[in-house]
C-alpha cells in the first residue's frame, strides 16, 4: 500500500489510448485507473480502466438466473461466457460495459452452451427462442454486462452483472449508468496497487501529461495537487446493488426505475492537503447509505453440471409451441 503522495508514474498523453500496461501479480487479472492531465498538471476530468496479466476471463451461470420462469430444459443450460480484456473494459469515464443481449451473445459465441454433441443446434435453438420474446416489455429477455466494483473487504473485483430485460430498453440513467441494480452472475478478484486508507484511499492511478517533465515537477513542488483530482475518479467505484432475479423484475415492471443504492467504496475520510485549493471535476453523484444487500450478493460464479442435450429435447419442442415466457 502507499502513502499519498505516491512516487507517480506519469506518462506521454498519446499513450493514453493504447499503453501497455504490466500485471502486479504473476496470476489473475491486474486492473489499472488512467487519469489524463491537461497544461495546469490537474485532472481534465477523463479516466479510463485497463487491465494487464491474462488473455481474459470466463464465468458460468444457468440460464435459470437469466430467464424468469423458463421451461425446465432452458433452465437447466450452463452457460460459459469468455472475454477477451478489451471486451471487458469499460469505455472512457466509467467503471462498466454497456448492456448487450444474450441473444447477441450467443450468436457472435462469446457466449455458449456447455460442451456436448447437440451444442451447435442448442446454441441455434436458444437464439430463435430469445429473438421470439417481446422486444418492448421489462422484465423479458436478458442482458448482460461487466462491471469494475468493490468489495466488503476493501479489494475491486470484476462482476458479471444481468438485467431481466432486452438492452435497448436499459437507456435511462437508472438502468444504463455505473449506479444500476443488476442480477450477480460471477465475480473475479482483481490486483490492484492501493493507497493506504489514511492519507487516501482507493487505487493508485497512473498519470498522462502532454509534458510529463513539467507535470513530475509541479506535483513534486505542490504534493496535494492531484489529491482532489484522484478522489474524484476513486469515488466512482462502487459497492453496487444487486437483486434476485424477481426482484430485478418487479425492479424493470414499475411504473419508473427507482436510483439504485450503490454506494461509494472509497469515499473521501482525509481532508485535501493544504495546496489542494482548486476544485477537481465533480464525480458522478452516487448515494452515500448503505443498501440493504439481498442474499443474492454471495453467490459465487456458478460452476454446476452442464445439461446434456438429447436429440429430441423438449427446448427444441418448445420452440414450435406458441409459448412465449412472460
Amino acid at each position: 500500500m502507499a502513502a499519498f503522495p505516491p512516487v507517480w508514474q506519469i506518462y506521454r498523453d498519446s499513450e493514453f489510448p493504447s499503453i501497455l500496461l504490466l500485471p502486479l501479480a504473476d496470476t489473475g487479472t491486474t486492473v489499472h485507473t488512467l487519469i489524463r492531465l491537461g497544461d495546469n498538471h490537474r485532472s481534465t476530468g477523463t479516466f479510463r480502466l485497463g487491465f494487464s496479466g491474462s488473455t481474459g476471463v470466463t464465468a458460468h451461470f444457468s440460464m435459470a438466473r437469466l430467464l424468469a420462469n423458463p421451461p425446465p430444459d432452458l433452465a437447466n443450460i450452463v452457460l460459459t461466457y469468455s472475454a477477451k480484456l478489451e471486451d471487458i473494459t469499460p469505455p472512457v469515464n466509467s467503471t462498466t460495459t454497456p448492456w448487450r443481449d444474450l441473444a447477441d451473445l450467443l450468436k457472435d459465441r462469446s457466449v455458449l452452451p456447455g460442451a456436448g454433441p447437440d451444442q451447435g443446434t442448442v446454441l441455434k435453438v436458444m437464439v430463435s427462442v430469445l429473438n421470439l420474446l417481446p422486444k418492448d416489455k421489462p422484465g423479458v429477455g436478458a442482458s448482460l454486462r461487466w462491471a469494475v466494483a468493490g468489495t466488503p473487504q476493501g479489494t475491486l473485483q470484476l462482476e458479471l452483472q444481468a438485467l431481466p430485460s432486452p438492452a435497448r430498453l436499459l437507456t435511462k440513467n437508472n438502468l444504463k449508468g455505473d449506479n444500476a441494480v443488476s442480477v450477480i452472475l460471477s465475480r473475479t478478484p482483481l490486483h490492484a496497487e492501493f493507497f493506504d486508507g489514511v492519507s487516501h484511499a482507493g487505487p493508485v492511478p497512473l498519470l498522462f501529461s502532454p509534458d510529463p517533465k513539467a507535470a513530475r515537477a509541479a506535483l513534486d513542488k505542490r504534493p496535494g495537487l492531484a489529491h482532489n483530482d484522484v478522489m474524484a475518479v476513486n469515488d466512482r467505484f462502487l459497492h453496487a446493488e444487486h437483486l434476485s432475479l424477481a426482484e430485478a423484475v418487479a425492479y424493470l415492471q414499475a411504473p419508473k426505475a427507482r436510483a439504485a443504492k450503490g454506494y461509494r467504496m472509497f469515499a473521501a475520510t482525509t481532508p485535501p492537503m493544504p495546496d489542494a485549493t482548486e476544485p477537481a471535476p465533480a464525480p458522478t453523484p452516487a448515494p452515500s447509505k448503505r443498501p440493504r444487500l439481498s442474499t443474492t450478493l454471495q453467490t459465487d460464479n456458478e460452476t454446476g453440471t452442464v445439461f446434456n442435450y438429447p436429440s429430441n429435447s423438449l427446448l427444441i419442442n418448445w420452440l414450435g409451441s406458441d409459448t412465449v415466457p412472460t
